[in-house]
Parts: structure tokens; C-alpha cells; sequence
């Protein structure tokens, strides 16, 4: 997938409003005060912190309590590292901070997330060391287990020993699958594994549920699938 271009910041929080108005429709539907937003995350098919302007912009009328009212607590940004940029973040309403890590060591990370060849591990954890957390927050690394490629024992220790540079806590999430694609989820067995050992040295880890299979709704599989097929 190439760029096409960068949302606007109304395009943003138009995203927001939408989905607002649909949950709160459920829940009328369903008499169910809770069908609510409760939480954002900048994540998908795109790179926030390409666009740190205007999803800053987005950001701070998200906490506005003029305006949507969200704590900062309740919004995150979710990165691959770019550099260039990730220091100027918690100047836009200091929001959580997750990292796309995926692996513990370069030469995997180079096969997932070719930005690492620009953004290596020792830079990115160099930088992440001078990020500006409030007592109490940690930053999230968001890892994807793919059988055969990071979801060995062994890559959980340099996990381990990565993490340990900065405060920490792990999203371990199984890979969506689709067609043609050359990469396989890893094993519940392989993943409780993995799982186990960051939790026995000390770090806090989530096991993520995989949704939407059926529909290819991970990060910009749908419109991958789009532009391959020529269907909308």
C-alpha cells in the first residue's frame, strides 16, 4: 500500500463523532446506557506521528472539556518509532504512548516493519529512554506472535531484556490470517509460553482476542484486499 495522503484533522475527529452517534444508537436500541466510547487508540493502515499536526490538533479537542471531554489516560497513540517526532508528542495533551515492537532483535524486526532499517531497536529504546512519562504510566509495546518468526521462548527472554530499559507493559496479540498471506499465527501452546515468561519476569503482559477474521479487519488488511481485488 502507498500513501495517499494524510487525514485532516476534522476527517479525525469526524471518526469519532460517527462512531459515537452508531454506539449510542445500539444502545438506545438495546436500552443499554453503555454502549458508549470509552477509549481511542490512533492505530490502523497509517502512521500518527507522519501526521503528528493535525492528530495533535485532534488530540487536544478530544480532551477539551468544551468539546468531547476524554481524559488523556483514555487516548493512545500507537507508533512504529518514527523518530523524528516521538519527543514532540506529550506536547499535544500528553496521551498514552504504545509501540508496534514486534520483535526483539533487528533482523526479525527488519522482515515485519522494514522501518526498522531506518529506526533500529537501539535507537528507538535510545529515544524511549527520554520520553517523558508520568509517574505511574508506562508505554505499551504491541506485539504480534507469527509462528516461526518471534514466537520462540528465546525471543521472549531478549524481550524481556529489551523491555527492562524502560517502564513497560506488553499487548501480545495473535495474527490475523487471510489468504495468500506467507505468514501463520503462532500455537496457543506457543503463545501461553511466551505469555508466561514475561508475566515470570515481572512484565505486565495482556493476551489480546483476535476479532473481525471473517472480515479482514486488521491494520489495512481490508484495504489491501481492496485494492488487490478491485471489489469495494
Amino acid at each position: 500500500m502507498k500513501l495517499k495522503r494524510n487525514l485532516e484533522m476534522s476527517e479525525i475527529l469526524d471518526q469519532l463523532r460517527f462512531a459515537s452517534e452508531v454506539a449510542s444508537e445500539d444502545g438506545r436500541k438495546k436500552k443499554d446506557s453503555s454502549y458508549l466510547i470509552t477509549n481511542i487508540v490512533f492505530m490502523g493502515m497509517g502512521e500518527p506521528l507522519d501526521n503528528l499536526e493535525n492528530v495533535g490538533r485532534a488530540i487536544e479537542i478530544m480532551e477539551d472539556q468544551a468539546a468531547f471531554g476524554y481524559s488523556r489516560r483514555r487516548i493512545t497513540v500507537s507508533t512504529c518509532g518514527v523518530l523524528d517526532t516521538l519527543l514532540s508528542l506529550p506536547e499535544w495533551g500528553n496521551p498514552n504512548l504504545a509501540i508496534s515492537l514486534n520483535a526483539a532483535e533487528n533482523s526479525a524486526r527488519d522482515k515485519i516493519m522494514p522501518v526498522n532499517r531506518r529506526y533500529p531497536l537501539h535507537k528507538l529504546f535510545s529515544v524511549l529512554k527520554k520520553y517523558p512519562l508520568e509517574r505511574g504510566r508506562r508505554i505499551t509495546f504491541e506485539y504480534i506472535l507469527i509462528s516461526g518468526l518471534n514466537d520462540s521462548l528465546e525471543d521472549a527472554k531478549k524481550l524481556v531484556n529489551l523491555l527492562r530499559l524502560v517502564p513497560s507493559k506488553v499487548n501480545l496479540l495473535h495474527l490475523n490470517e487471510f489468504e495468500n498471506l506467507p505468514l501463520a499465527r503462532a500455537s496457543e501452546e506457543k503463545a501461553e509460553a511466551f505469555r508466561n515468561h514475561l508475566l515470570t519476569n515481572g512484565i505486565q503482559t495482556n493476551v489480546r482476542p483476535s476479532r473481525g477474521l471473517s472480515i479482514w479487519a486488521a491494520c489495512g488488511q481490508l484495504a489491501s484486499q481492496t485494492d488487490a481485488t478491485g471489489n469495494n
